[in-house]
Formats: C-alpha cells, structure tokens, sequence
C-alpha cells in the first residue's frame, strides 16, 4: 500500500477497518507535512498517517506523550481516541485525535495583533511551555 493519501475512500478503509465501532461520514484533507497526511474526520477528529519509518517512530512518541499529559495539563490539547496499529490497510501506526478549534498563527496572523493581545499571546504561551516543562 502506498503511504501518500490523497484518496479519501482509501483514508475511510484504514480507519473503519481498524475501529469496526467508528463510521466515518465525511472525511476532509487537512493537509501534509514531511512527516504525515492529516485528514479530518466526521467534523471532530484529526487522523494523522505517517509517511515514512521516522514519521511512525515520531506517531508512537506523540501518542505516548499526549496519553501521559491528558490528565496532567491545564490547557487544552488534543485527546488521543484512536490509536492504529500498522496492518494490512496500512504499514504504520497512526493516530485520530480530537479536534481543537483554531487557527495556525501565521506571520500575517500575528502582525494583525493589537501590542496587548501579543502580551496576553506572550504570557499564554510562557504558562503553556512553564506548565509543560514542569514534566521533564
């Protein structure tokens, strides 16, 4: 099986036939990166599917450390509902998250904001990454 997914029936086969109890009804290309094709699911998932053996080492790592912080973060981060295991429909693990609403914070994005919600940006972030180095 190839592991460039732009075919959407293809995207329903790995994922109905790896969770028999999920019915996907819509699936919309998100986008792909060097690492994986994302793909969402039914309006409230993310599916990702790694494109090469680092990009799978790196999906098992962020299953790993999503499951671990779920429950020890404050702050919204996709949850992990699905996790594929490599099989016949596809070689590599993969995972379906649910969706957080948002927007990529692009230059343009960023250059837009007024100096006080580039602070309050600033300090959200600054707790964020404080919050998460408290792990390590």
């Amino acid at each position: 099986m190839r592991t460039r997914h732009k075919d959407v029936e293809e995207v329903r086969f790995i994922i109905e036939g790896s969770f028999e109890h999920l019915h996907v009804d819509n699936i919309r290309f998100m986008g792909h990166g060097n690492d994986c094709d994302a793909y969402e699911i039914n309006g409230s998932m993310i599916f990702k599917f790694p494109k090469h053996d680092w990009a799978d080492r790196n999906m098992i790592k962020e299953i790993e450390i999503l499951r671990f912080l779920e429950s020890k973060i404050s702050y919204r981060i996709p949850r992990v509902l699905y996790a594929g295991l490599p099989s016949i429909r596809f070689k590599y693990h993969f995972g379906g998250f649910s969706r957080i609403d948002g927007v990529p914070l692009s230059r343009a994005l960023y250059s837009g904001l007024s100096e006080e919600e580039k602070e309050v940006l600033a300090r959200e972030l600054a707790e964020f990454l404080k919050e998460l180095h408290g792990f390590m």
